[in-house]
């Protein structure tokens, strides 16, 4: 289509920096995101057609994104692992009434636990009737709860960062049986690479 698979912000510092030896000679990957693996193939071939003005590329990259293995012959100088996103729902139904979703005419109850935002912290009754999104906040369960968890736990499934299974896995979340498939199509996975957002 129309739309762009993937983009790079780049820049060419001019003044040395004390955490690189030649920040002259680095090209410096302020931003970058590809959707496929050919978007992703060309960002790399863009960089690589730098390679005579510039000897180093130093970026950050999501840590669940491989980059070293795609590499025909990695000269990695420094590697260096760091945690920094932080992922919050303030308003969980303001969430929920404006999510996407990719299945039409479903209903669930859903369960929150949130310590620090008691308008967070109950069930929510999510229901998709003609893709009319509609979400109550109740007091107390009428029939089956379909997913519970912790607030944080329901950010990362939410934003497709994890999937039911994997929070299923570790024991994240409890969910009502007869409705895995229909929670799975509901949060799928999707490609995250977070940068700010509020």
């Amino acid at each position: 289509g129309d739309q762009p698979e993937g983009y790079v912000i780049i820049y060419f510092p001019k003044d040395n920096g004390n955490w690189l030896e030649d920040l002259r000679q680095t090209i410096i990957i302020r931003e970058t995101l590809w959707l496929n693996h050919i978007a992703k193939q060309a960002i790399f071939n863009f960089l690589w057609s730098h390679r005579d003005q510039r000897k180093y590329i130093a970026g950050v990259f999501p840590l669940s994104e491989n980059i070293i293995d795609h590499l025909k012959t990695p000269r990695v100088k420094a590697r260096k692992i760091i945690v920094n996103s932080l992922l919050r729902i303030i308003d969980v139904k303001s969430v929920l009434i404006g999510l996407k979703y990719p299945v039409d005419d479903f209903n669930i109850i859903i369960q929150i636990h949130d310590k620090f935002c008691n308008w967070n912290n109950g069930l929510f009754k999510l229901t998709s009737k003609n893709k009319i999104i509609n979400v109550e906040f109740q007091n107390s369960a009428i029939g089956f709860i379909d997913l519970e968890t912790d607030i944080t736990y329901f950010a990362q499934l939410i934003v497709g960062y994890r999937t039911i299974k994997e929070l299923l896995e570790f024991g994240f979340i409890s969910i009502n049986q007869e409705k895995l498939a229909l929670l799975q199509k509901i949060f799928p996975k999707t490609n995250n690479n977070f940068i700010d957002d509020f």
